[in-house]
């Protein structure tokens, strides 16, 4: 078995001893004390959590000297990544003379966190309040963040995957789509005096196609943000928005709109996928108005290391209740005959900010119109680094 002195600053690194079944302790060889600092990190601590003992290989796994270590309550290391809980079934385990093993995520001197490969035990067969707690680190830092990369990746994979899978499809019912408000439409024309029956059926037919056509148009737009990665430059915001409102002209004009972008700077983006951003923020402003005149004013400023956008409009407004609902694919807050919309275009948003490292969100009340802001990074992030 093990036994550790009381130790203190003036300790030597060798504070541990062997001990045979008649409590005879030899001090370890330089040799097999050198061959523990190179592999693995030891370190002890009083019934109270108080650190009395740590080698060389522990000092420098956490950063801290011997003398900053000894003494101090074992807390010191504490990343905060784990819950109380966690903390508690250990010290349940080892106080009952029981052994725990598992992985802890420390904190270092320097503010990183690295991640240990644990073992504790009392080392007197049972925790009295003056006994020492015994703990055998090996540092399996690196091997989780690969675990971390390759399930990151995995991920990743499984939503590509997922997504070129909509886009295929997406494409795929196209044809079919245009084949049969294609042949709706020749119907109507070589049956001018059909039954009323016929007429009528006709007509939901066509109708239905276009509406399964601007569906699936709209899910092809939100499965592409996903396959194909943003080609980052720096662009003019102010030429995507240009972009964007010269796509809705013929609804801008129908509707009266006075839309208004001013001061809109140069952005690390994807012009395009910037352009589909603005796009479907304004059409959402032109598809949920008032009955007063559209007012849509895109502004943009800048937040630490983000440029905020605004785009405020004065249409019907938003329940607070459904803030965030209105990202999510497909939902729908008003019935069809009401407001036209397949429920993607805001999914889209969320998915190219998201994309660009930003993050989008809405604020509004019934009535009173919405703004809807979204950031965008001013610089490379490592999270976009993929992207150049």
């Amino acid at each position: 078995m093990l036994r550790v002195s009381d130790s203190g600053p003036d300790t030597p690194a060798n504070g541990i001893d062997w001990v045979d079944a008649a409590g005879r302790g030899t001090e370890l060889s330089a040799s097999v004390t050198a061959a523990l600092d190179r592999h693995v990190a030891v370190a002890c601590a009083d019934g109270a959590g108080r650190v009395t003992f740590v080698n060389h290989a522990f000092c420098r796994l956490s950063g801290y000297s011997r003398e900053e270590l000894i003494g101090q309550d074992h807390r010191l290391l504490d990343s905060g990544y784990h819950p109380r809980e966690f903390f508690a079934e250990l010290y349940q385990t080892v106080s009952g003379g029981g052994t725990w093993t598992g992985e802890i995520k420390h904190r270092a001197k320097g503010g990183t966190d690295y991640w240990v490969a644990a073992t504790v035990t009392p080392l007197d067969g049972g925790a009295t309040p003056s006994g020492h707690y015994l703990c055998i680190c090996t540092d399996i830092t690196h091997a989780k963040r690969r675990a971390l990369q390759e399930m990151e990746q995995h991920q990743e994979l499984l939503r590509q995957g997922d997504e070129q899978y909509a886009y295929a499809a997406s494409h795929d019912l196209q044809e079919p789509l245009r084949a049969i408000v294609g042949c709706g439409q020749m119907l109507q024309e070589c049956t001018p005096q059909a039954d009323p029956t016929v007429s009528q059926l006709l007509v939901h037919t066509i109708e239905g196609g276009k509406r399964m056509q601007r569906l699936v148009s709209e899910l092809l737009a939100y499965a592409r943000v996903g396959t194909h990665r943003p080609r980052l430059a720096r662009v003019s915001s102010h030429d995507a928005f240009a972009q964007a409102t010269e796509r809705l002209k013929a609804t801008i004009e129908a509707s009266g709109a006075e839309i208004e972008g001013r001061d809109l700077p140069a952005v690390l983006a994807d012009s395009q996928q910037l352009a589909d951003l603005f796009y479907h923020l304004v059409n959402n402003a032109l598809t949920y108005r008032g009955a007063e005149r559209p007012a849509i004013r895109v502004r943009a400023e800048l937040d630490g290391a983000f440029w905020k956008f605004s785009v405020a409009d004065n249409g019907i407004g938003i329940d607070q209740a459904s803030h965030r609902r209105i990202f999510m694919l497909f939902q729908r807050l008003h019935a069809r005959h009401e407001y036209p919309s397949a429920g993607v275009g805001l999914s889209v948003c969320k998915k190219i900010v998201e994309r660009h490292g930003g993050r989008i969100w809405v604020e509004s009340e019934r009535g009173r119109g919405a703004t809807f802001f979204f950031t965008l990074p001013t610089r490379l992030t490592p999270a976009l680094e993929h992207c150049e």
